[in-house]
């Protein structure tokens, strides 16, 4: 009887040590299943955001179109009539000049950076061409006011 009970117990006991058995295996599945698909989900959840933050940095965007040569044409006028408010008969220096639009590309970029914009230009407004155009256009402008000028004397 001794053994029955025994033997009874020790069956008893490999049960219950396979049912406790078997419900790890289920919770460690469980857990693992869980884990995937919380990361599935986080990086769903991390997708989301990042969609979102690139259509908001989209929106918020801003493009500068610069037309160089009508505002060329601008400052060449008021720079040329600057020089020749001075009333001087030399030929103006133009290195101020090329200077100042030196600046005024800097300027623009600033404000294109400040405001998270593209910048986009015809063409640099320091380039050789656009300063050997403006540099013929001031002293065609000094030539004619000086002559002017020299009429009026006469």
């Amino acid at each position: 009887m001794q053994k029955k009970s025994e033997e009874t117990k020790k069956t008893e006991n490999l049960k219950y040590s396979r049912n406790i058995l078997n419900l790890l295996y289920v919770v460690f599945f469980a857990c693992i299943v869980f884990f995937i698909l919380a990361f599935f989900n986080v990086g769903g959840f991390k997708d989301k955001m990042q969609s979102k933050k690139d259509k908001e940095s989209y929106a918020t965007l801003n493009v500068f179109y610069i037309q160089s040569n009508s505002l060329e044409d601008q400052i060449v006028t008021f720079i040329a009539s600057k020089i020749i408010q001075n009333g001087s008969n030399q030929i103006p220096n133009m290195a101020s000049y090329n200077d100042s639009l030196l600046i005024l590309d800097g300027v623009v970029n600033n404000i294109a950076r400040d405001n998270q914009a593209i910048v986009v230009k015809d063409d640099s407004l320091f380039s050789f061409e656009n300063t050997k155009n403006i540099t013929g256009f001031v002293l065609e402008k000094f030539k004619e006011e000086f002559n002017k000028r020299y009429k009026e004397q006469q």
